[in-house]
């Protein structure tokens, strides 16, 4: 009978473990010395790696363009062969790919190499690249000015306002006769909201042709100048805004002009120290009452000026006819309460009847209008005194006249004598 045992196969695995472990170091280190000692070549393979297109500015000396920008759209895989040693340092970016363009001389469609070259290492051999080449067309390179439409969108902040704006009214544009000849117009979008007082806006346009379809072309920077100036609203100076008011028709006369305040606009730096504006000098010379409005010319400052679209302020000017003043006595008329009284002037006393009346006169001097003045009646003007409500004891109480309500707005009056009496309230 045989005795021995049989051996599990784990037991081959786990039995000697160090000395497995030492054996697969040293076929390692082994295996790194011959690698390194022998330097073979490796294939290392490199992607995305950009086309560049040269040669442009000489095509381009022919009179011809690339129809299309090529740039940042093209890249190539490349296959290498490397040295072991130069394996890892080899990357993309000592790799360059180029289309070379200077020796074409017609418009057309080629296809066009794709040149490989490394930098900073001669140990190379180029296995491959893909793609191997590249189709580009050729156009004529034409110019053509085509009209710029600006639109705004948004809204200036609170204060601001474009008062003249500046931009150009075309837009220069060289390239492909292919595009060129479908291109009608440029549009250049304005944010305002994004302005503040004397910013420019410069901003790639875009371009349509005839069914306002975008054209893809090389974007072309425009500046427009929206000329944003702060607003301010100030008061009129009217101290020298009229001359010749003594010349007014005759029997008339100059009685005042008013004008509203107005809003105006310049750039911050200049509108700041504005606190009013002045005006031309407006002449009455023969005017009359009918001459009750007129539009102001105000004396900009430079740089300031009046909102975009507004009219002049229209001033109201007062002329009335000439006032003169007549002297008229009337008997004092006192309305009693339930005592007796006596009025005291200067010394003399005078009894107030029952009915109230009086035998003091009041002068009392009238102001309006000639035409006014003549129209006044005995019974238009009277001069009252009331003690209805005082306490017996003597008081002093100053006169005053009363106007038939009609002449109210056309005629003042005035007490002139006595300007006060002394009241004893018995």
């Amino acid at each position: 009978m045989n005795n021995k045992v049989k051996r599990d196969f784990s037991s081959y695995l786990t039995n000697n473990l160090a000395l497995k472990i030492f054996s697969v170091i040293f076929a390692i280190i082994l295996w790194s010395f011959v690698i390194n000692d022998t330097n073979p070549a490796r294939t290392k393979i490199l992607r995305e790696i950009p086309i560049k297109i040269v040669g442009l500015e000489t095509l381009e000396e022919k009179g011809l363009t690339l129809r299309d920008d090529y740039e940042d759209q093209l890249f190539a895989t490349v296959r290498a062969s490397v040295l072991h040693s130069d394996f890892k340092r080899l990357d993309k970016n000592l790799v360059s790919a180029n289309v070379d363009l200077s020796k074409i001389s017609t418009e057309g469609t080629f296809d066009m190499p794709v040149t490989v070259s490394f930098t900073n290492n001669t140990d190379l051999n180029l296995l491959s690249a893909t793609p191997a080449n590249v189709s580009i067309k050729v156009d004529p390179l034409v110019s053509a000015d085509v009209p710029l439409n600006v639109i705004t969108k948004g809204s200036l902040s609170e204060g601001l306002v474009s008062v003249n704006p500046v931009y150009p009214e075309t837009v220069r544009i060289s390239g492909s006769n292919f595009y060129v000849s479908q291109i009608t117009k440029a549009v250049l979008e304005v944010n305002l909201s994004a302005l503040e007082d004397g910013d420019l806006y410069s901003a790639p346009c875009t371009f349509y042709n005839v069914l306002e379809n975008v054209v893809p072309f090389t974007p072309v920077n425009v500046t427009a100048d929206m000329d944003v100036q702060s607003t301010k609203t100030v008061k009129i100076d009217l101290s020298n805004a009229v001359k010749n008011i003594d010349k007014v028709a005759t029997g008339y006369q100059y009685d005042g002009i008013d004008a509203p305040a107005v809003t105006v606009c310049a750039h911050a730096g200049v509108l700041k120290d504005i606190t009013s504006i002045s005006t031309l000098a407006i002449d009455l010379s023969g005017k009359d009452i009918g001459f009750n409005q007129a539009p102001l010319q105000l004396k900009m400052p430079e740089g300031v000026s009046l909102l975009p679209g507004a009219e002049a302020p229209l001033a109201s000017i007062k002329i009335i006819e000439a006032q003169s003043t007549i002297s008229v006595k009337r008997k004092v008329s006192v309305k009693l309460g339930s005592y007796n009284a006596t009025i005291s002037v200067n010394g003399s006393t005078y009894t107030v009847k029952a009915d109230g009346t009086t035998n003091l006169n009041a002068t009392v001097v009238l102001s309006g209008s000639a035409s006014a003045l003549e129209k006044i009646y005995t019974n238009d003007v009277s001069v009252t005194l009331d003690i209805s409500s005082l306490e017996k004891g003597t008081h002093t109480l100053a006169l005053q006249p009363l106007l038939n309500s009609a002449l109210n707005n056309q005629i003042t009056a005035q007490v002139v004598s006595p300007t006060s009496v002394t009241v004893t309230v018995k």
